[in-house]
């Protein structure tokens, strides 16, 4: 049974599914100093959270989930 489906509305679940990259501080230099990329706690695979939307009832024909960098994959997802 689901317990809600957002009323028929395409969910779009986007991630690396595998942490923080590391910083760049060429482009960002604020996060130069920046570790969260060793904290193995924040990489979570893609079917942890696909279990996890089953677990709570929130995985239907419309959630989509798009694995990869945001720079590479938004500019080509159909949204």
């Amino acid at each position: 049974m689901m317990v809600f489906q957002l009323y028929g509305k395409k969910i779009w679940v986007a991630d690396l599914f595998d942490g923080l990259p590391e910083p760049d501080p060429s482009n960002f230099p604020e996060d130069r100093d920046s570790k969260l990329h060793n904290f193995k706690e924040l990489v979570t695979s893609e079917d942890t959270i696909i279990n996890n939307f089953k677990k709570y009832g929130l995985l239907y024909d419309k959630v989509v989930f798009l694995k990869g960098w945001f720079k590479d994959i938004m500019p080509v997802a159909t949204i």
